[in-house]
């Protein structure tokens, strides 16, 4: 069961309320008949009843009172295994308190603390917390789309979050969207333009087709939505600059998910290159790869070359892409070979070679079509070799050479993994965090993948851009 505190008046399917009773200085619990344990005034909402005259109703039945104010702090969700649930949290302040009504309730008593034996543990606690604090943080997220196959991922990931909630759900398929919005338990906006009006709705997390990302930022951009989005930025460098002037002008906080520069692994290999550990870098070389087109595990519509604008390369291969640009800087020349195992109309096998500027060579390599294949990362120097095989990693320097037989040392401590993208994203807007992988580095990856495109489309080697 997870709970959390909303801002008040943010969500909308509200069924309960809860009062939080003071009277005489202490906190007023009741005990129902059916339970030994102790609980705040409250229940459901009836029929054409606003919450507000949920709590009064509800604080007289239940402890009698007759005179006593009543202010609106926050909504609240309960996520349980059948759903999610909403209410609205009252303080209630009692200044006379009559006989207790005949109801389900057995008796009142009034408490300096919260009793031990509460009704509802996991819930309670919380919303006093909230109370007594005085104030909450809380990101409200609507989802975009569930095309992407991580969008349940993320989707799961927000409301596990203390400090984000999901809000609500658009999708440019409504069938799905409807669907995808009644299991997360919020409403469906089929128009995009309203979910952008919407109060409740600080940020986006977009997992539309590719080819619909530019359209969808730039709406969002300009309504001052914050947006997290799914590799690529864009099909294109020019859509990306279109994105990233209205992101700019309007001042948001702009996030793509670059998860494999969080992990441990690969902030060691950055740190060897930087620190010249290994020399000057001649060689990288990355090989990231699974089943999916050979197993048929993903969905049909991930082939379609308008929407995804690739194939394998364009998805999977996204890892080495950025990995490269992050390790080497920028580029000058690339060179592209995709080829098809299945009949799919776009790439499941890929390679592209890309020159760098220290004249570093990268080897992108990816495949959707390569079974119990391991994340392969290489790195060749002019004074040592990295060789990390998934999780482990060895590497072997001028240094090593001199103590160590054959020159080989296993790495088993490498720094601590950075917090996972999105959680970035949420740092960066509701704490003023650093933005690690924005509009530019964004940018720099869609800059890869429409050269490597052409380059295989027209069987030739192309320069980047000075």
């Amino acid at each position: 069961m997870i709970t959390r505190v909303h801002p008040l008046n943010s969500c909308e399917r509200v069924a309960f309320v809860v009062n939080l009773a003071r009277y005489d200085g202490r906190w007023l619990f009741v005990r129902h008949k059916a339970r030994a344990t102790w609980e705040t005034p409250g229940g459901h909402i009836e029929p054409n009843e606003t919450a507000l005259e949920a709590a009064g109703r509800e604080l007289y039945e239940e402890t009698g009172a007759l005179d006593y104010a009543l202010t609106p702090l926050c909504d609240y969700s309960v996520q349980r295994e059948n759903g999610l649930s909403y209410g609205r949290v009252f303080a209630a302040d009692i200044r006379t308190l009559g006989p207790l009504p005949e109801s389900e309730i057995a008796e009142t008593r009034l408490f300096d603390a919260l009793p031990d034996d509460l009704t509802y543990p996991f819930i309670t606690p919380g919303l006093y917390d909230f109370y007594r604090g005085g104030n909450y943080t809380m990101l409200r997220v609507a989802m975009i789309s569930k095309w992407h196959v991580h969008a349940a991922g993320y989707a799961k990931f927000v409301q596990q979050q203390g400090d984000a909630c999901i809000t609500c759900v658009w999708d440019e398929q409504p069938e799905r969207g409807r669907a995808w919005a009644e299991e997360l338990g919020v409403p469906f906006v089929e128009d995009y333009d309203a979910l952008l009006a919407r109060p409740d709705v600080d940020a986006v997390l977009i997992d539309t087709p590719t080819n619909m990302h530019k359209e969808v930022m730039i709406k969002a951009a300009k309504a001052h939505k914050h947006i997290f989005t799914e590799k690529c930025m864009c099909l294109n460098v020019a859509d990306c600059d279109e994105v990233i002037k209205a992101v700019e002008e309007a001042g948001v906080i702009f996030t793509i998910s670059f998860p494999q520069r969080c992990s441990g692994r690969n902030l060691f290999i950055k740190q060897c290159i930087e620190d010249g550990t290994l020399g000057d870098v001649t060689v990288m070389r990355v090989r990231n790869c699974h089943n999916g087109a050979l197993a048929g595990w993903l969905p049909d519509y991930w082939y379609d070359p308008e929407t995804t604008g690739g194939g394998a390369m364009m998805d999977l291969g996204a890892h080495p892409m950025y990995l490269a640009r992050w390790l080497l800087g920028k580029p000058t020349r690339i060179q592209s070979m995709f080829n098809n195992l299945t009949p799919h109309p776009v790439e499941d096998n890929s390679v592209c070679t890309i020159e760098f500027e220290n004249k570093a060579v990268a080897i992108s390599e990816t495949s959707l079509v390569s079974p119990m294949t391991p994340a392969i990362l290489e790195v060749y120097g002019t004074k040592g070799v990295i060789m990390a095989v998934d999780s482990s990693l060895r590497i072997r320097t001028e240094d090593s050479m001199k103590y160590v037989k054959d020159g080989w040392v296993e790495i088993d401590k490498f720094p601590a993994d950075l917090p996972a993208p999105i959680r970035q994203w949420i740092d960066s807007i509701l704490y003023g965090k650093e933005v690690r992988f924005g509009l530019q580095e964004g940018r720099q990856l869609t800059e890869l993948m429409e050269n490597a495109y052409i380059a295989d489309k027209e069987k030739r080697e192309v320069a980047f851009a000075r």
